[in-house]
């Protein structure tokens, strides 16, 4: 796999999304969460079963099926990217967005490009939180606080350390931007904390 490879038709089912719900959202916040909950919600689903594979088998080859995933997602902050630059610039968020996808665009790439995507699976899981975010965006009536911040201190501030650890190879040099996107993991779950529920 190249190093700049994409996927045409998952970035034109991104896009082909996003088009029908600008129509069908009136809403900035709204029409800014749809490719991340449909993606999010696939990663997040595909993730409870490959990261309980993982668990249970330690496997941490690469697959076609996991190149497809990894790909997926990949896409998907590339596309956000640019689509959020294009449209919505002035409602980014600098580390939310910019930083944190950009980091793990990084992190995907070496990934795909260096057979490793097989150490992606225990990560997926970091998708929950952000999925159950944009679920709650796009369709208000789904938003709740306490099932986002349960799934975030699980899955963002405690799950990763397990994974981390417990890496056969390659070593804390692939796992070097997952180490670091900790920090802002441990950033947001500290502002989370500072802010009421709603």
């Amino acid at each position: 796999m190249s190093w700049f490879e994409i996927n045409p038709y998952f970035i034109g089912s991104l896009l082909l999304l996003q088009a029908l719900g600008n129509r069908v959202f009136p809403e900035v916040k709204q029409r800014m969460s749809i490719m991340c909950v449909a993606v999010t919600g696939v990663v997040s689903a595909i993730g409870l079963w490959q990261s309980t594979y993982w668990v249970l088998s330690g496997d941490e080859t690469p697959s076609f099926f996991m190149n497809q995933l990894v790909l997926l997602l990949r896409d998907y902050f590339l596309t956000e990217l640019v689509y959020s630059a294009a449209f919505h610039f002035e409602h980014t968020a600098l580390l939310e967005l910019w930083i944190h996808h950009i980091a793990f665009l990084i992190f995907l790439t070496v990934g795909l490009n260096h057979q490793l995507t097989g150490y992606v699976r225990p990560l997926l899981l970091l998708e929950i939180p952000t999925f159950l975010r944009a679920l709650g965006t796009v369709f208000p009536e789904c938003r709740s606080s306490y099932l986002f911040r349960s799934s975030f201190i699980l899955t963002r501030v405690i799950w990763p350390f397990y994974p981390i650890a417990m890496y056969k190879s390659p070593g804390i040099y692939y796992y070097s931007i997952p180490i670091l996107m900790q920090v802002a993991h441990l950033w947001w779950f500290y502002k989370m904390l500072m802010k009421p529920t709603a």
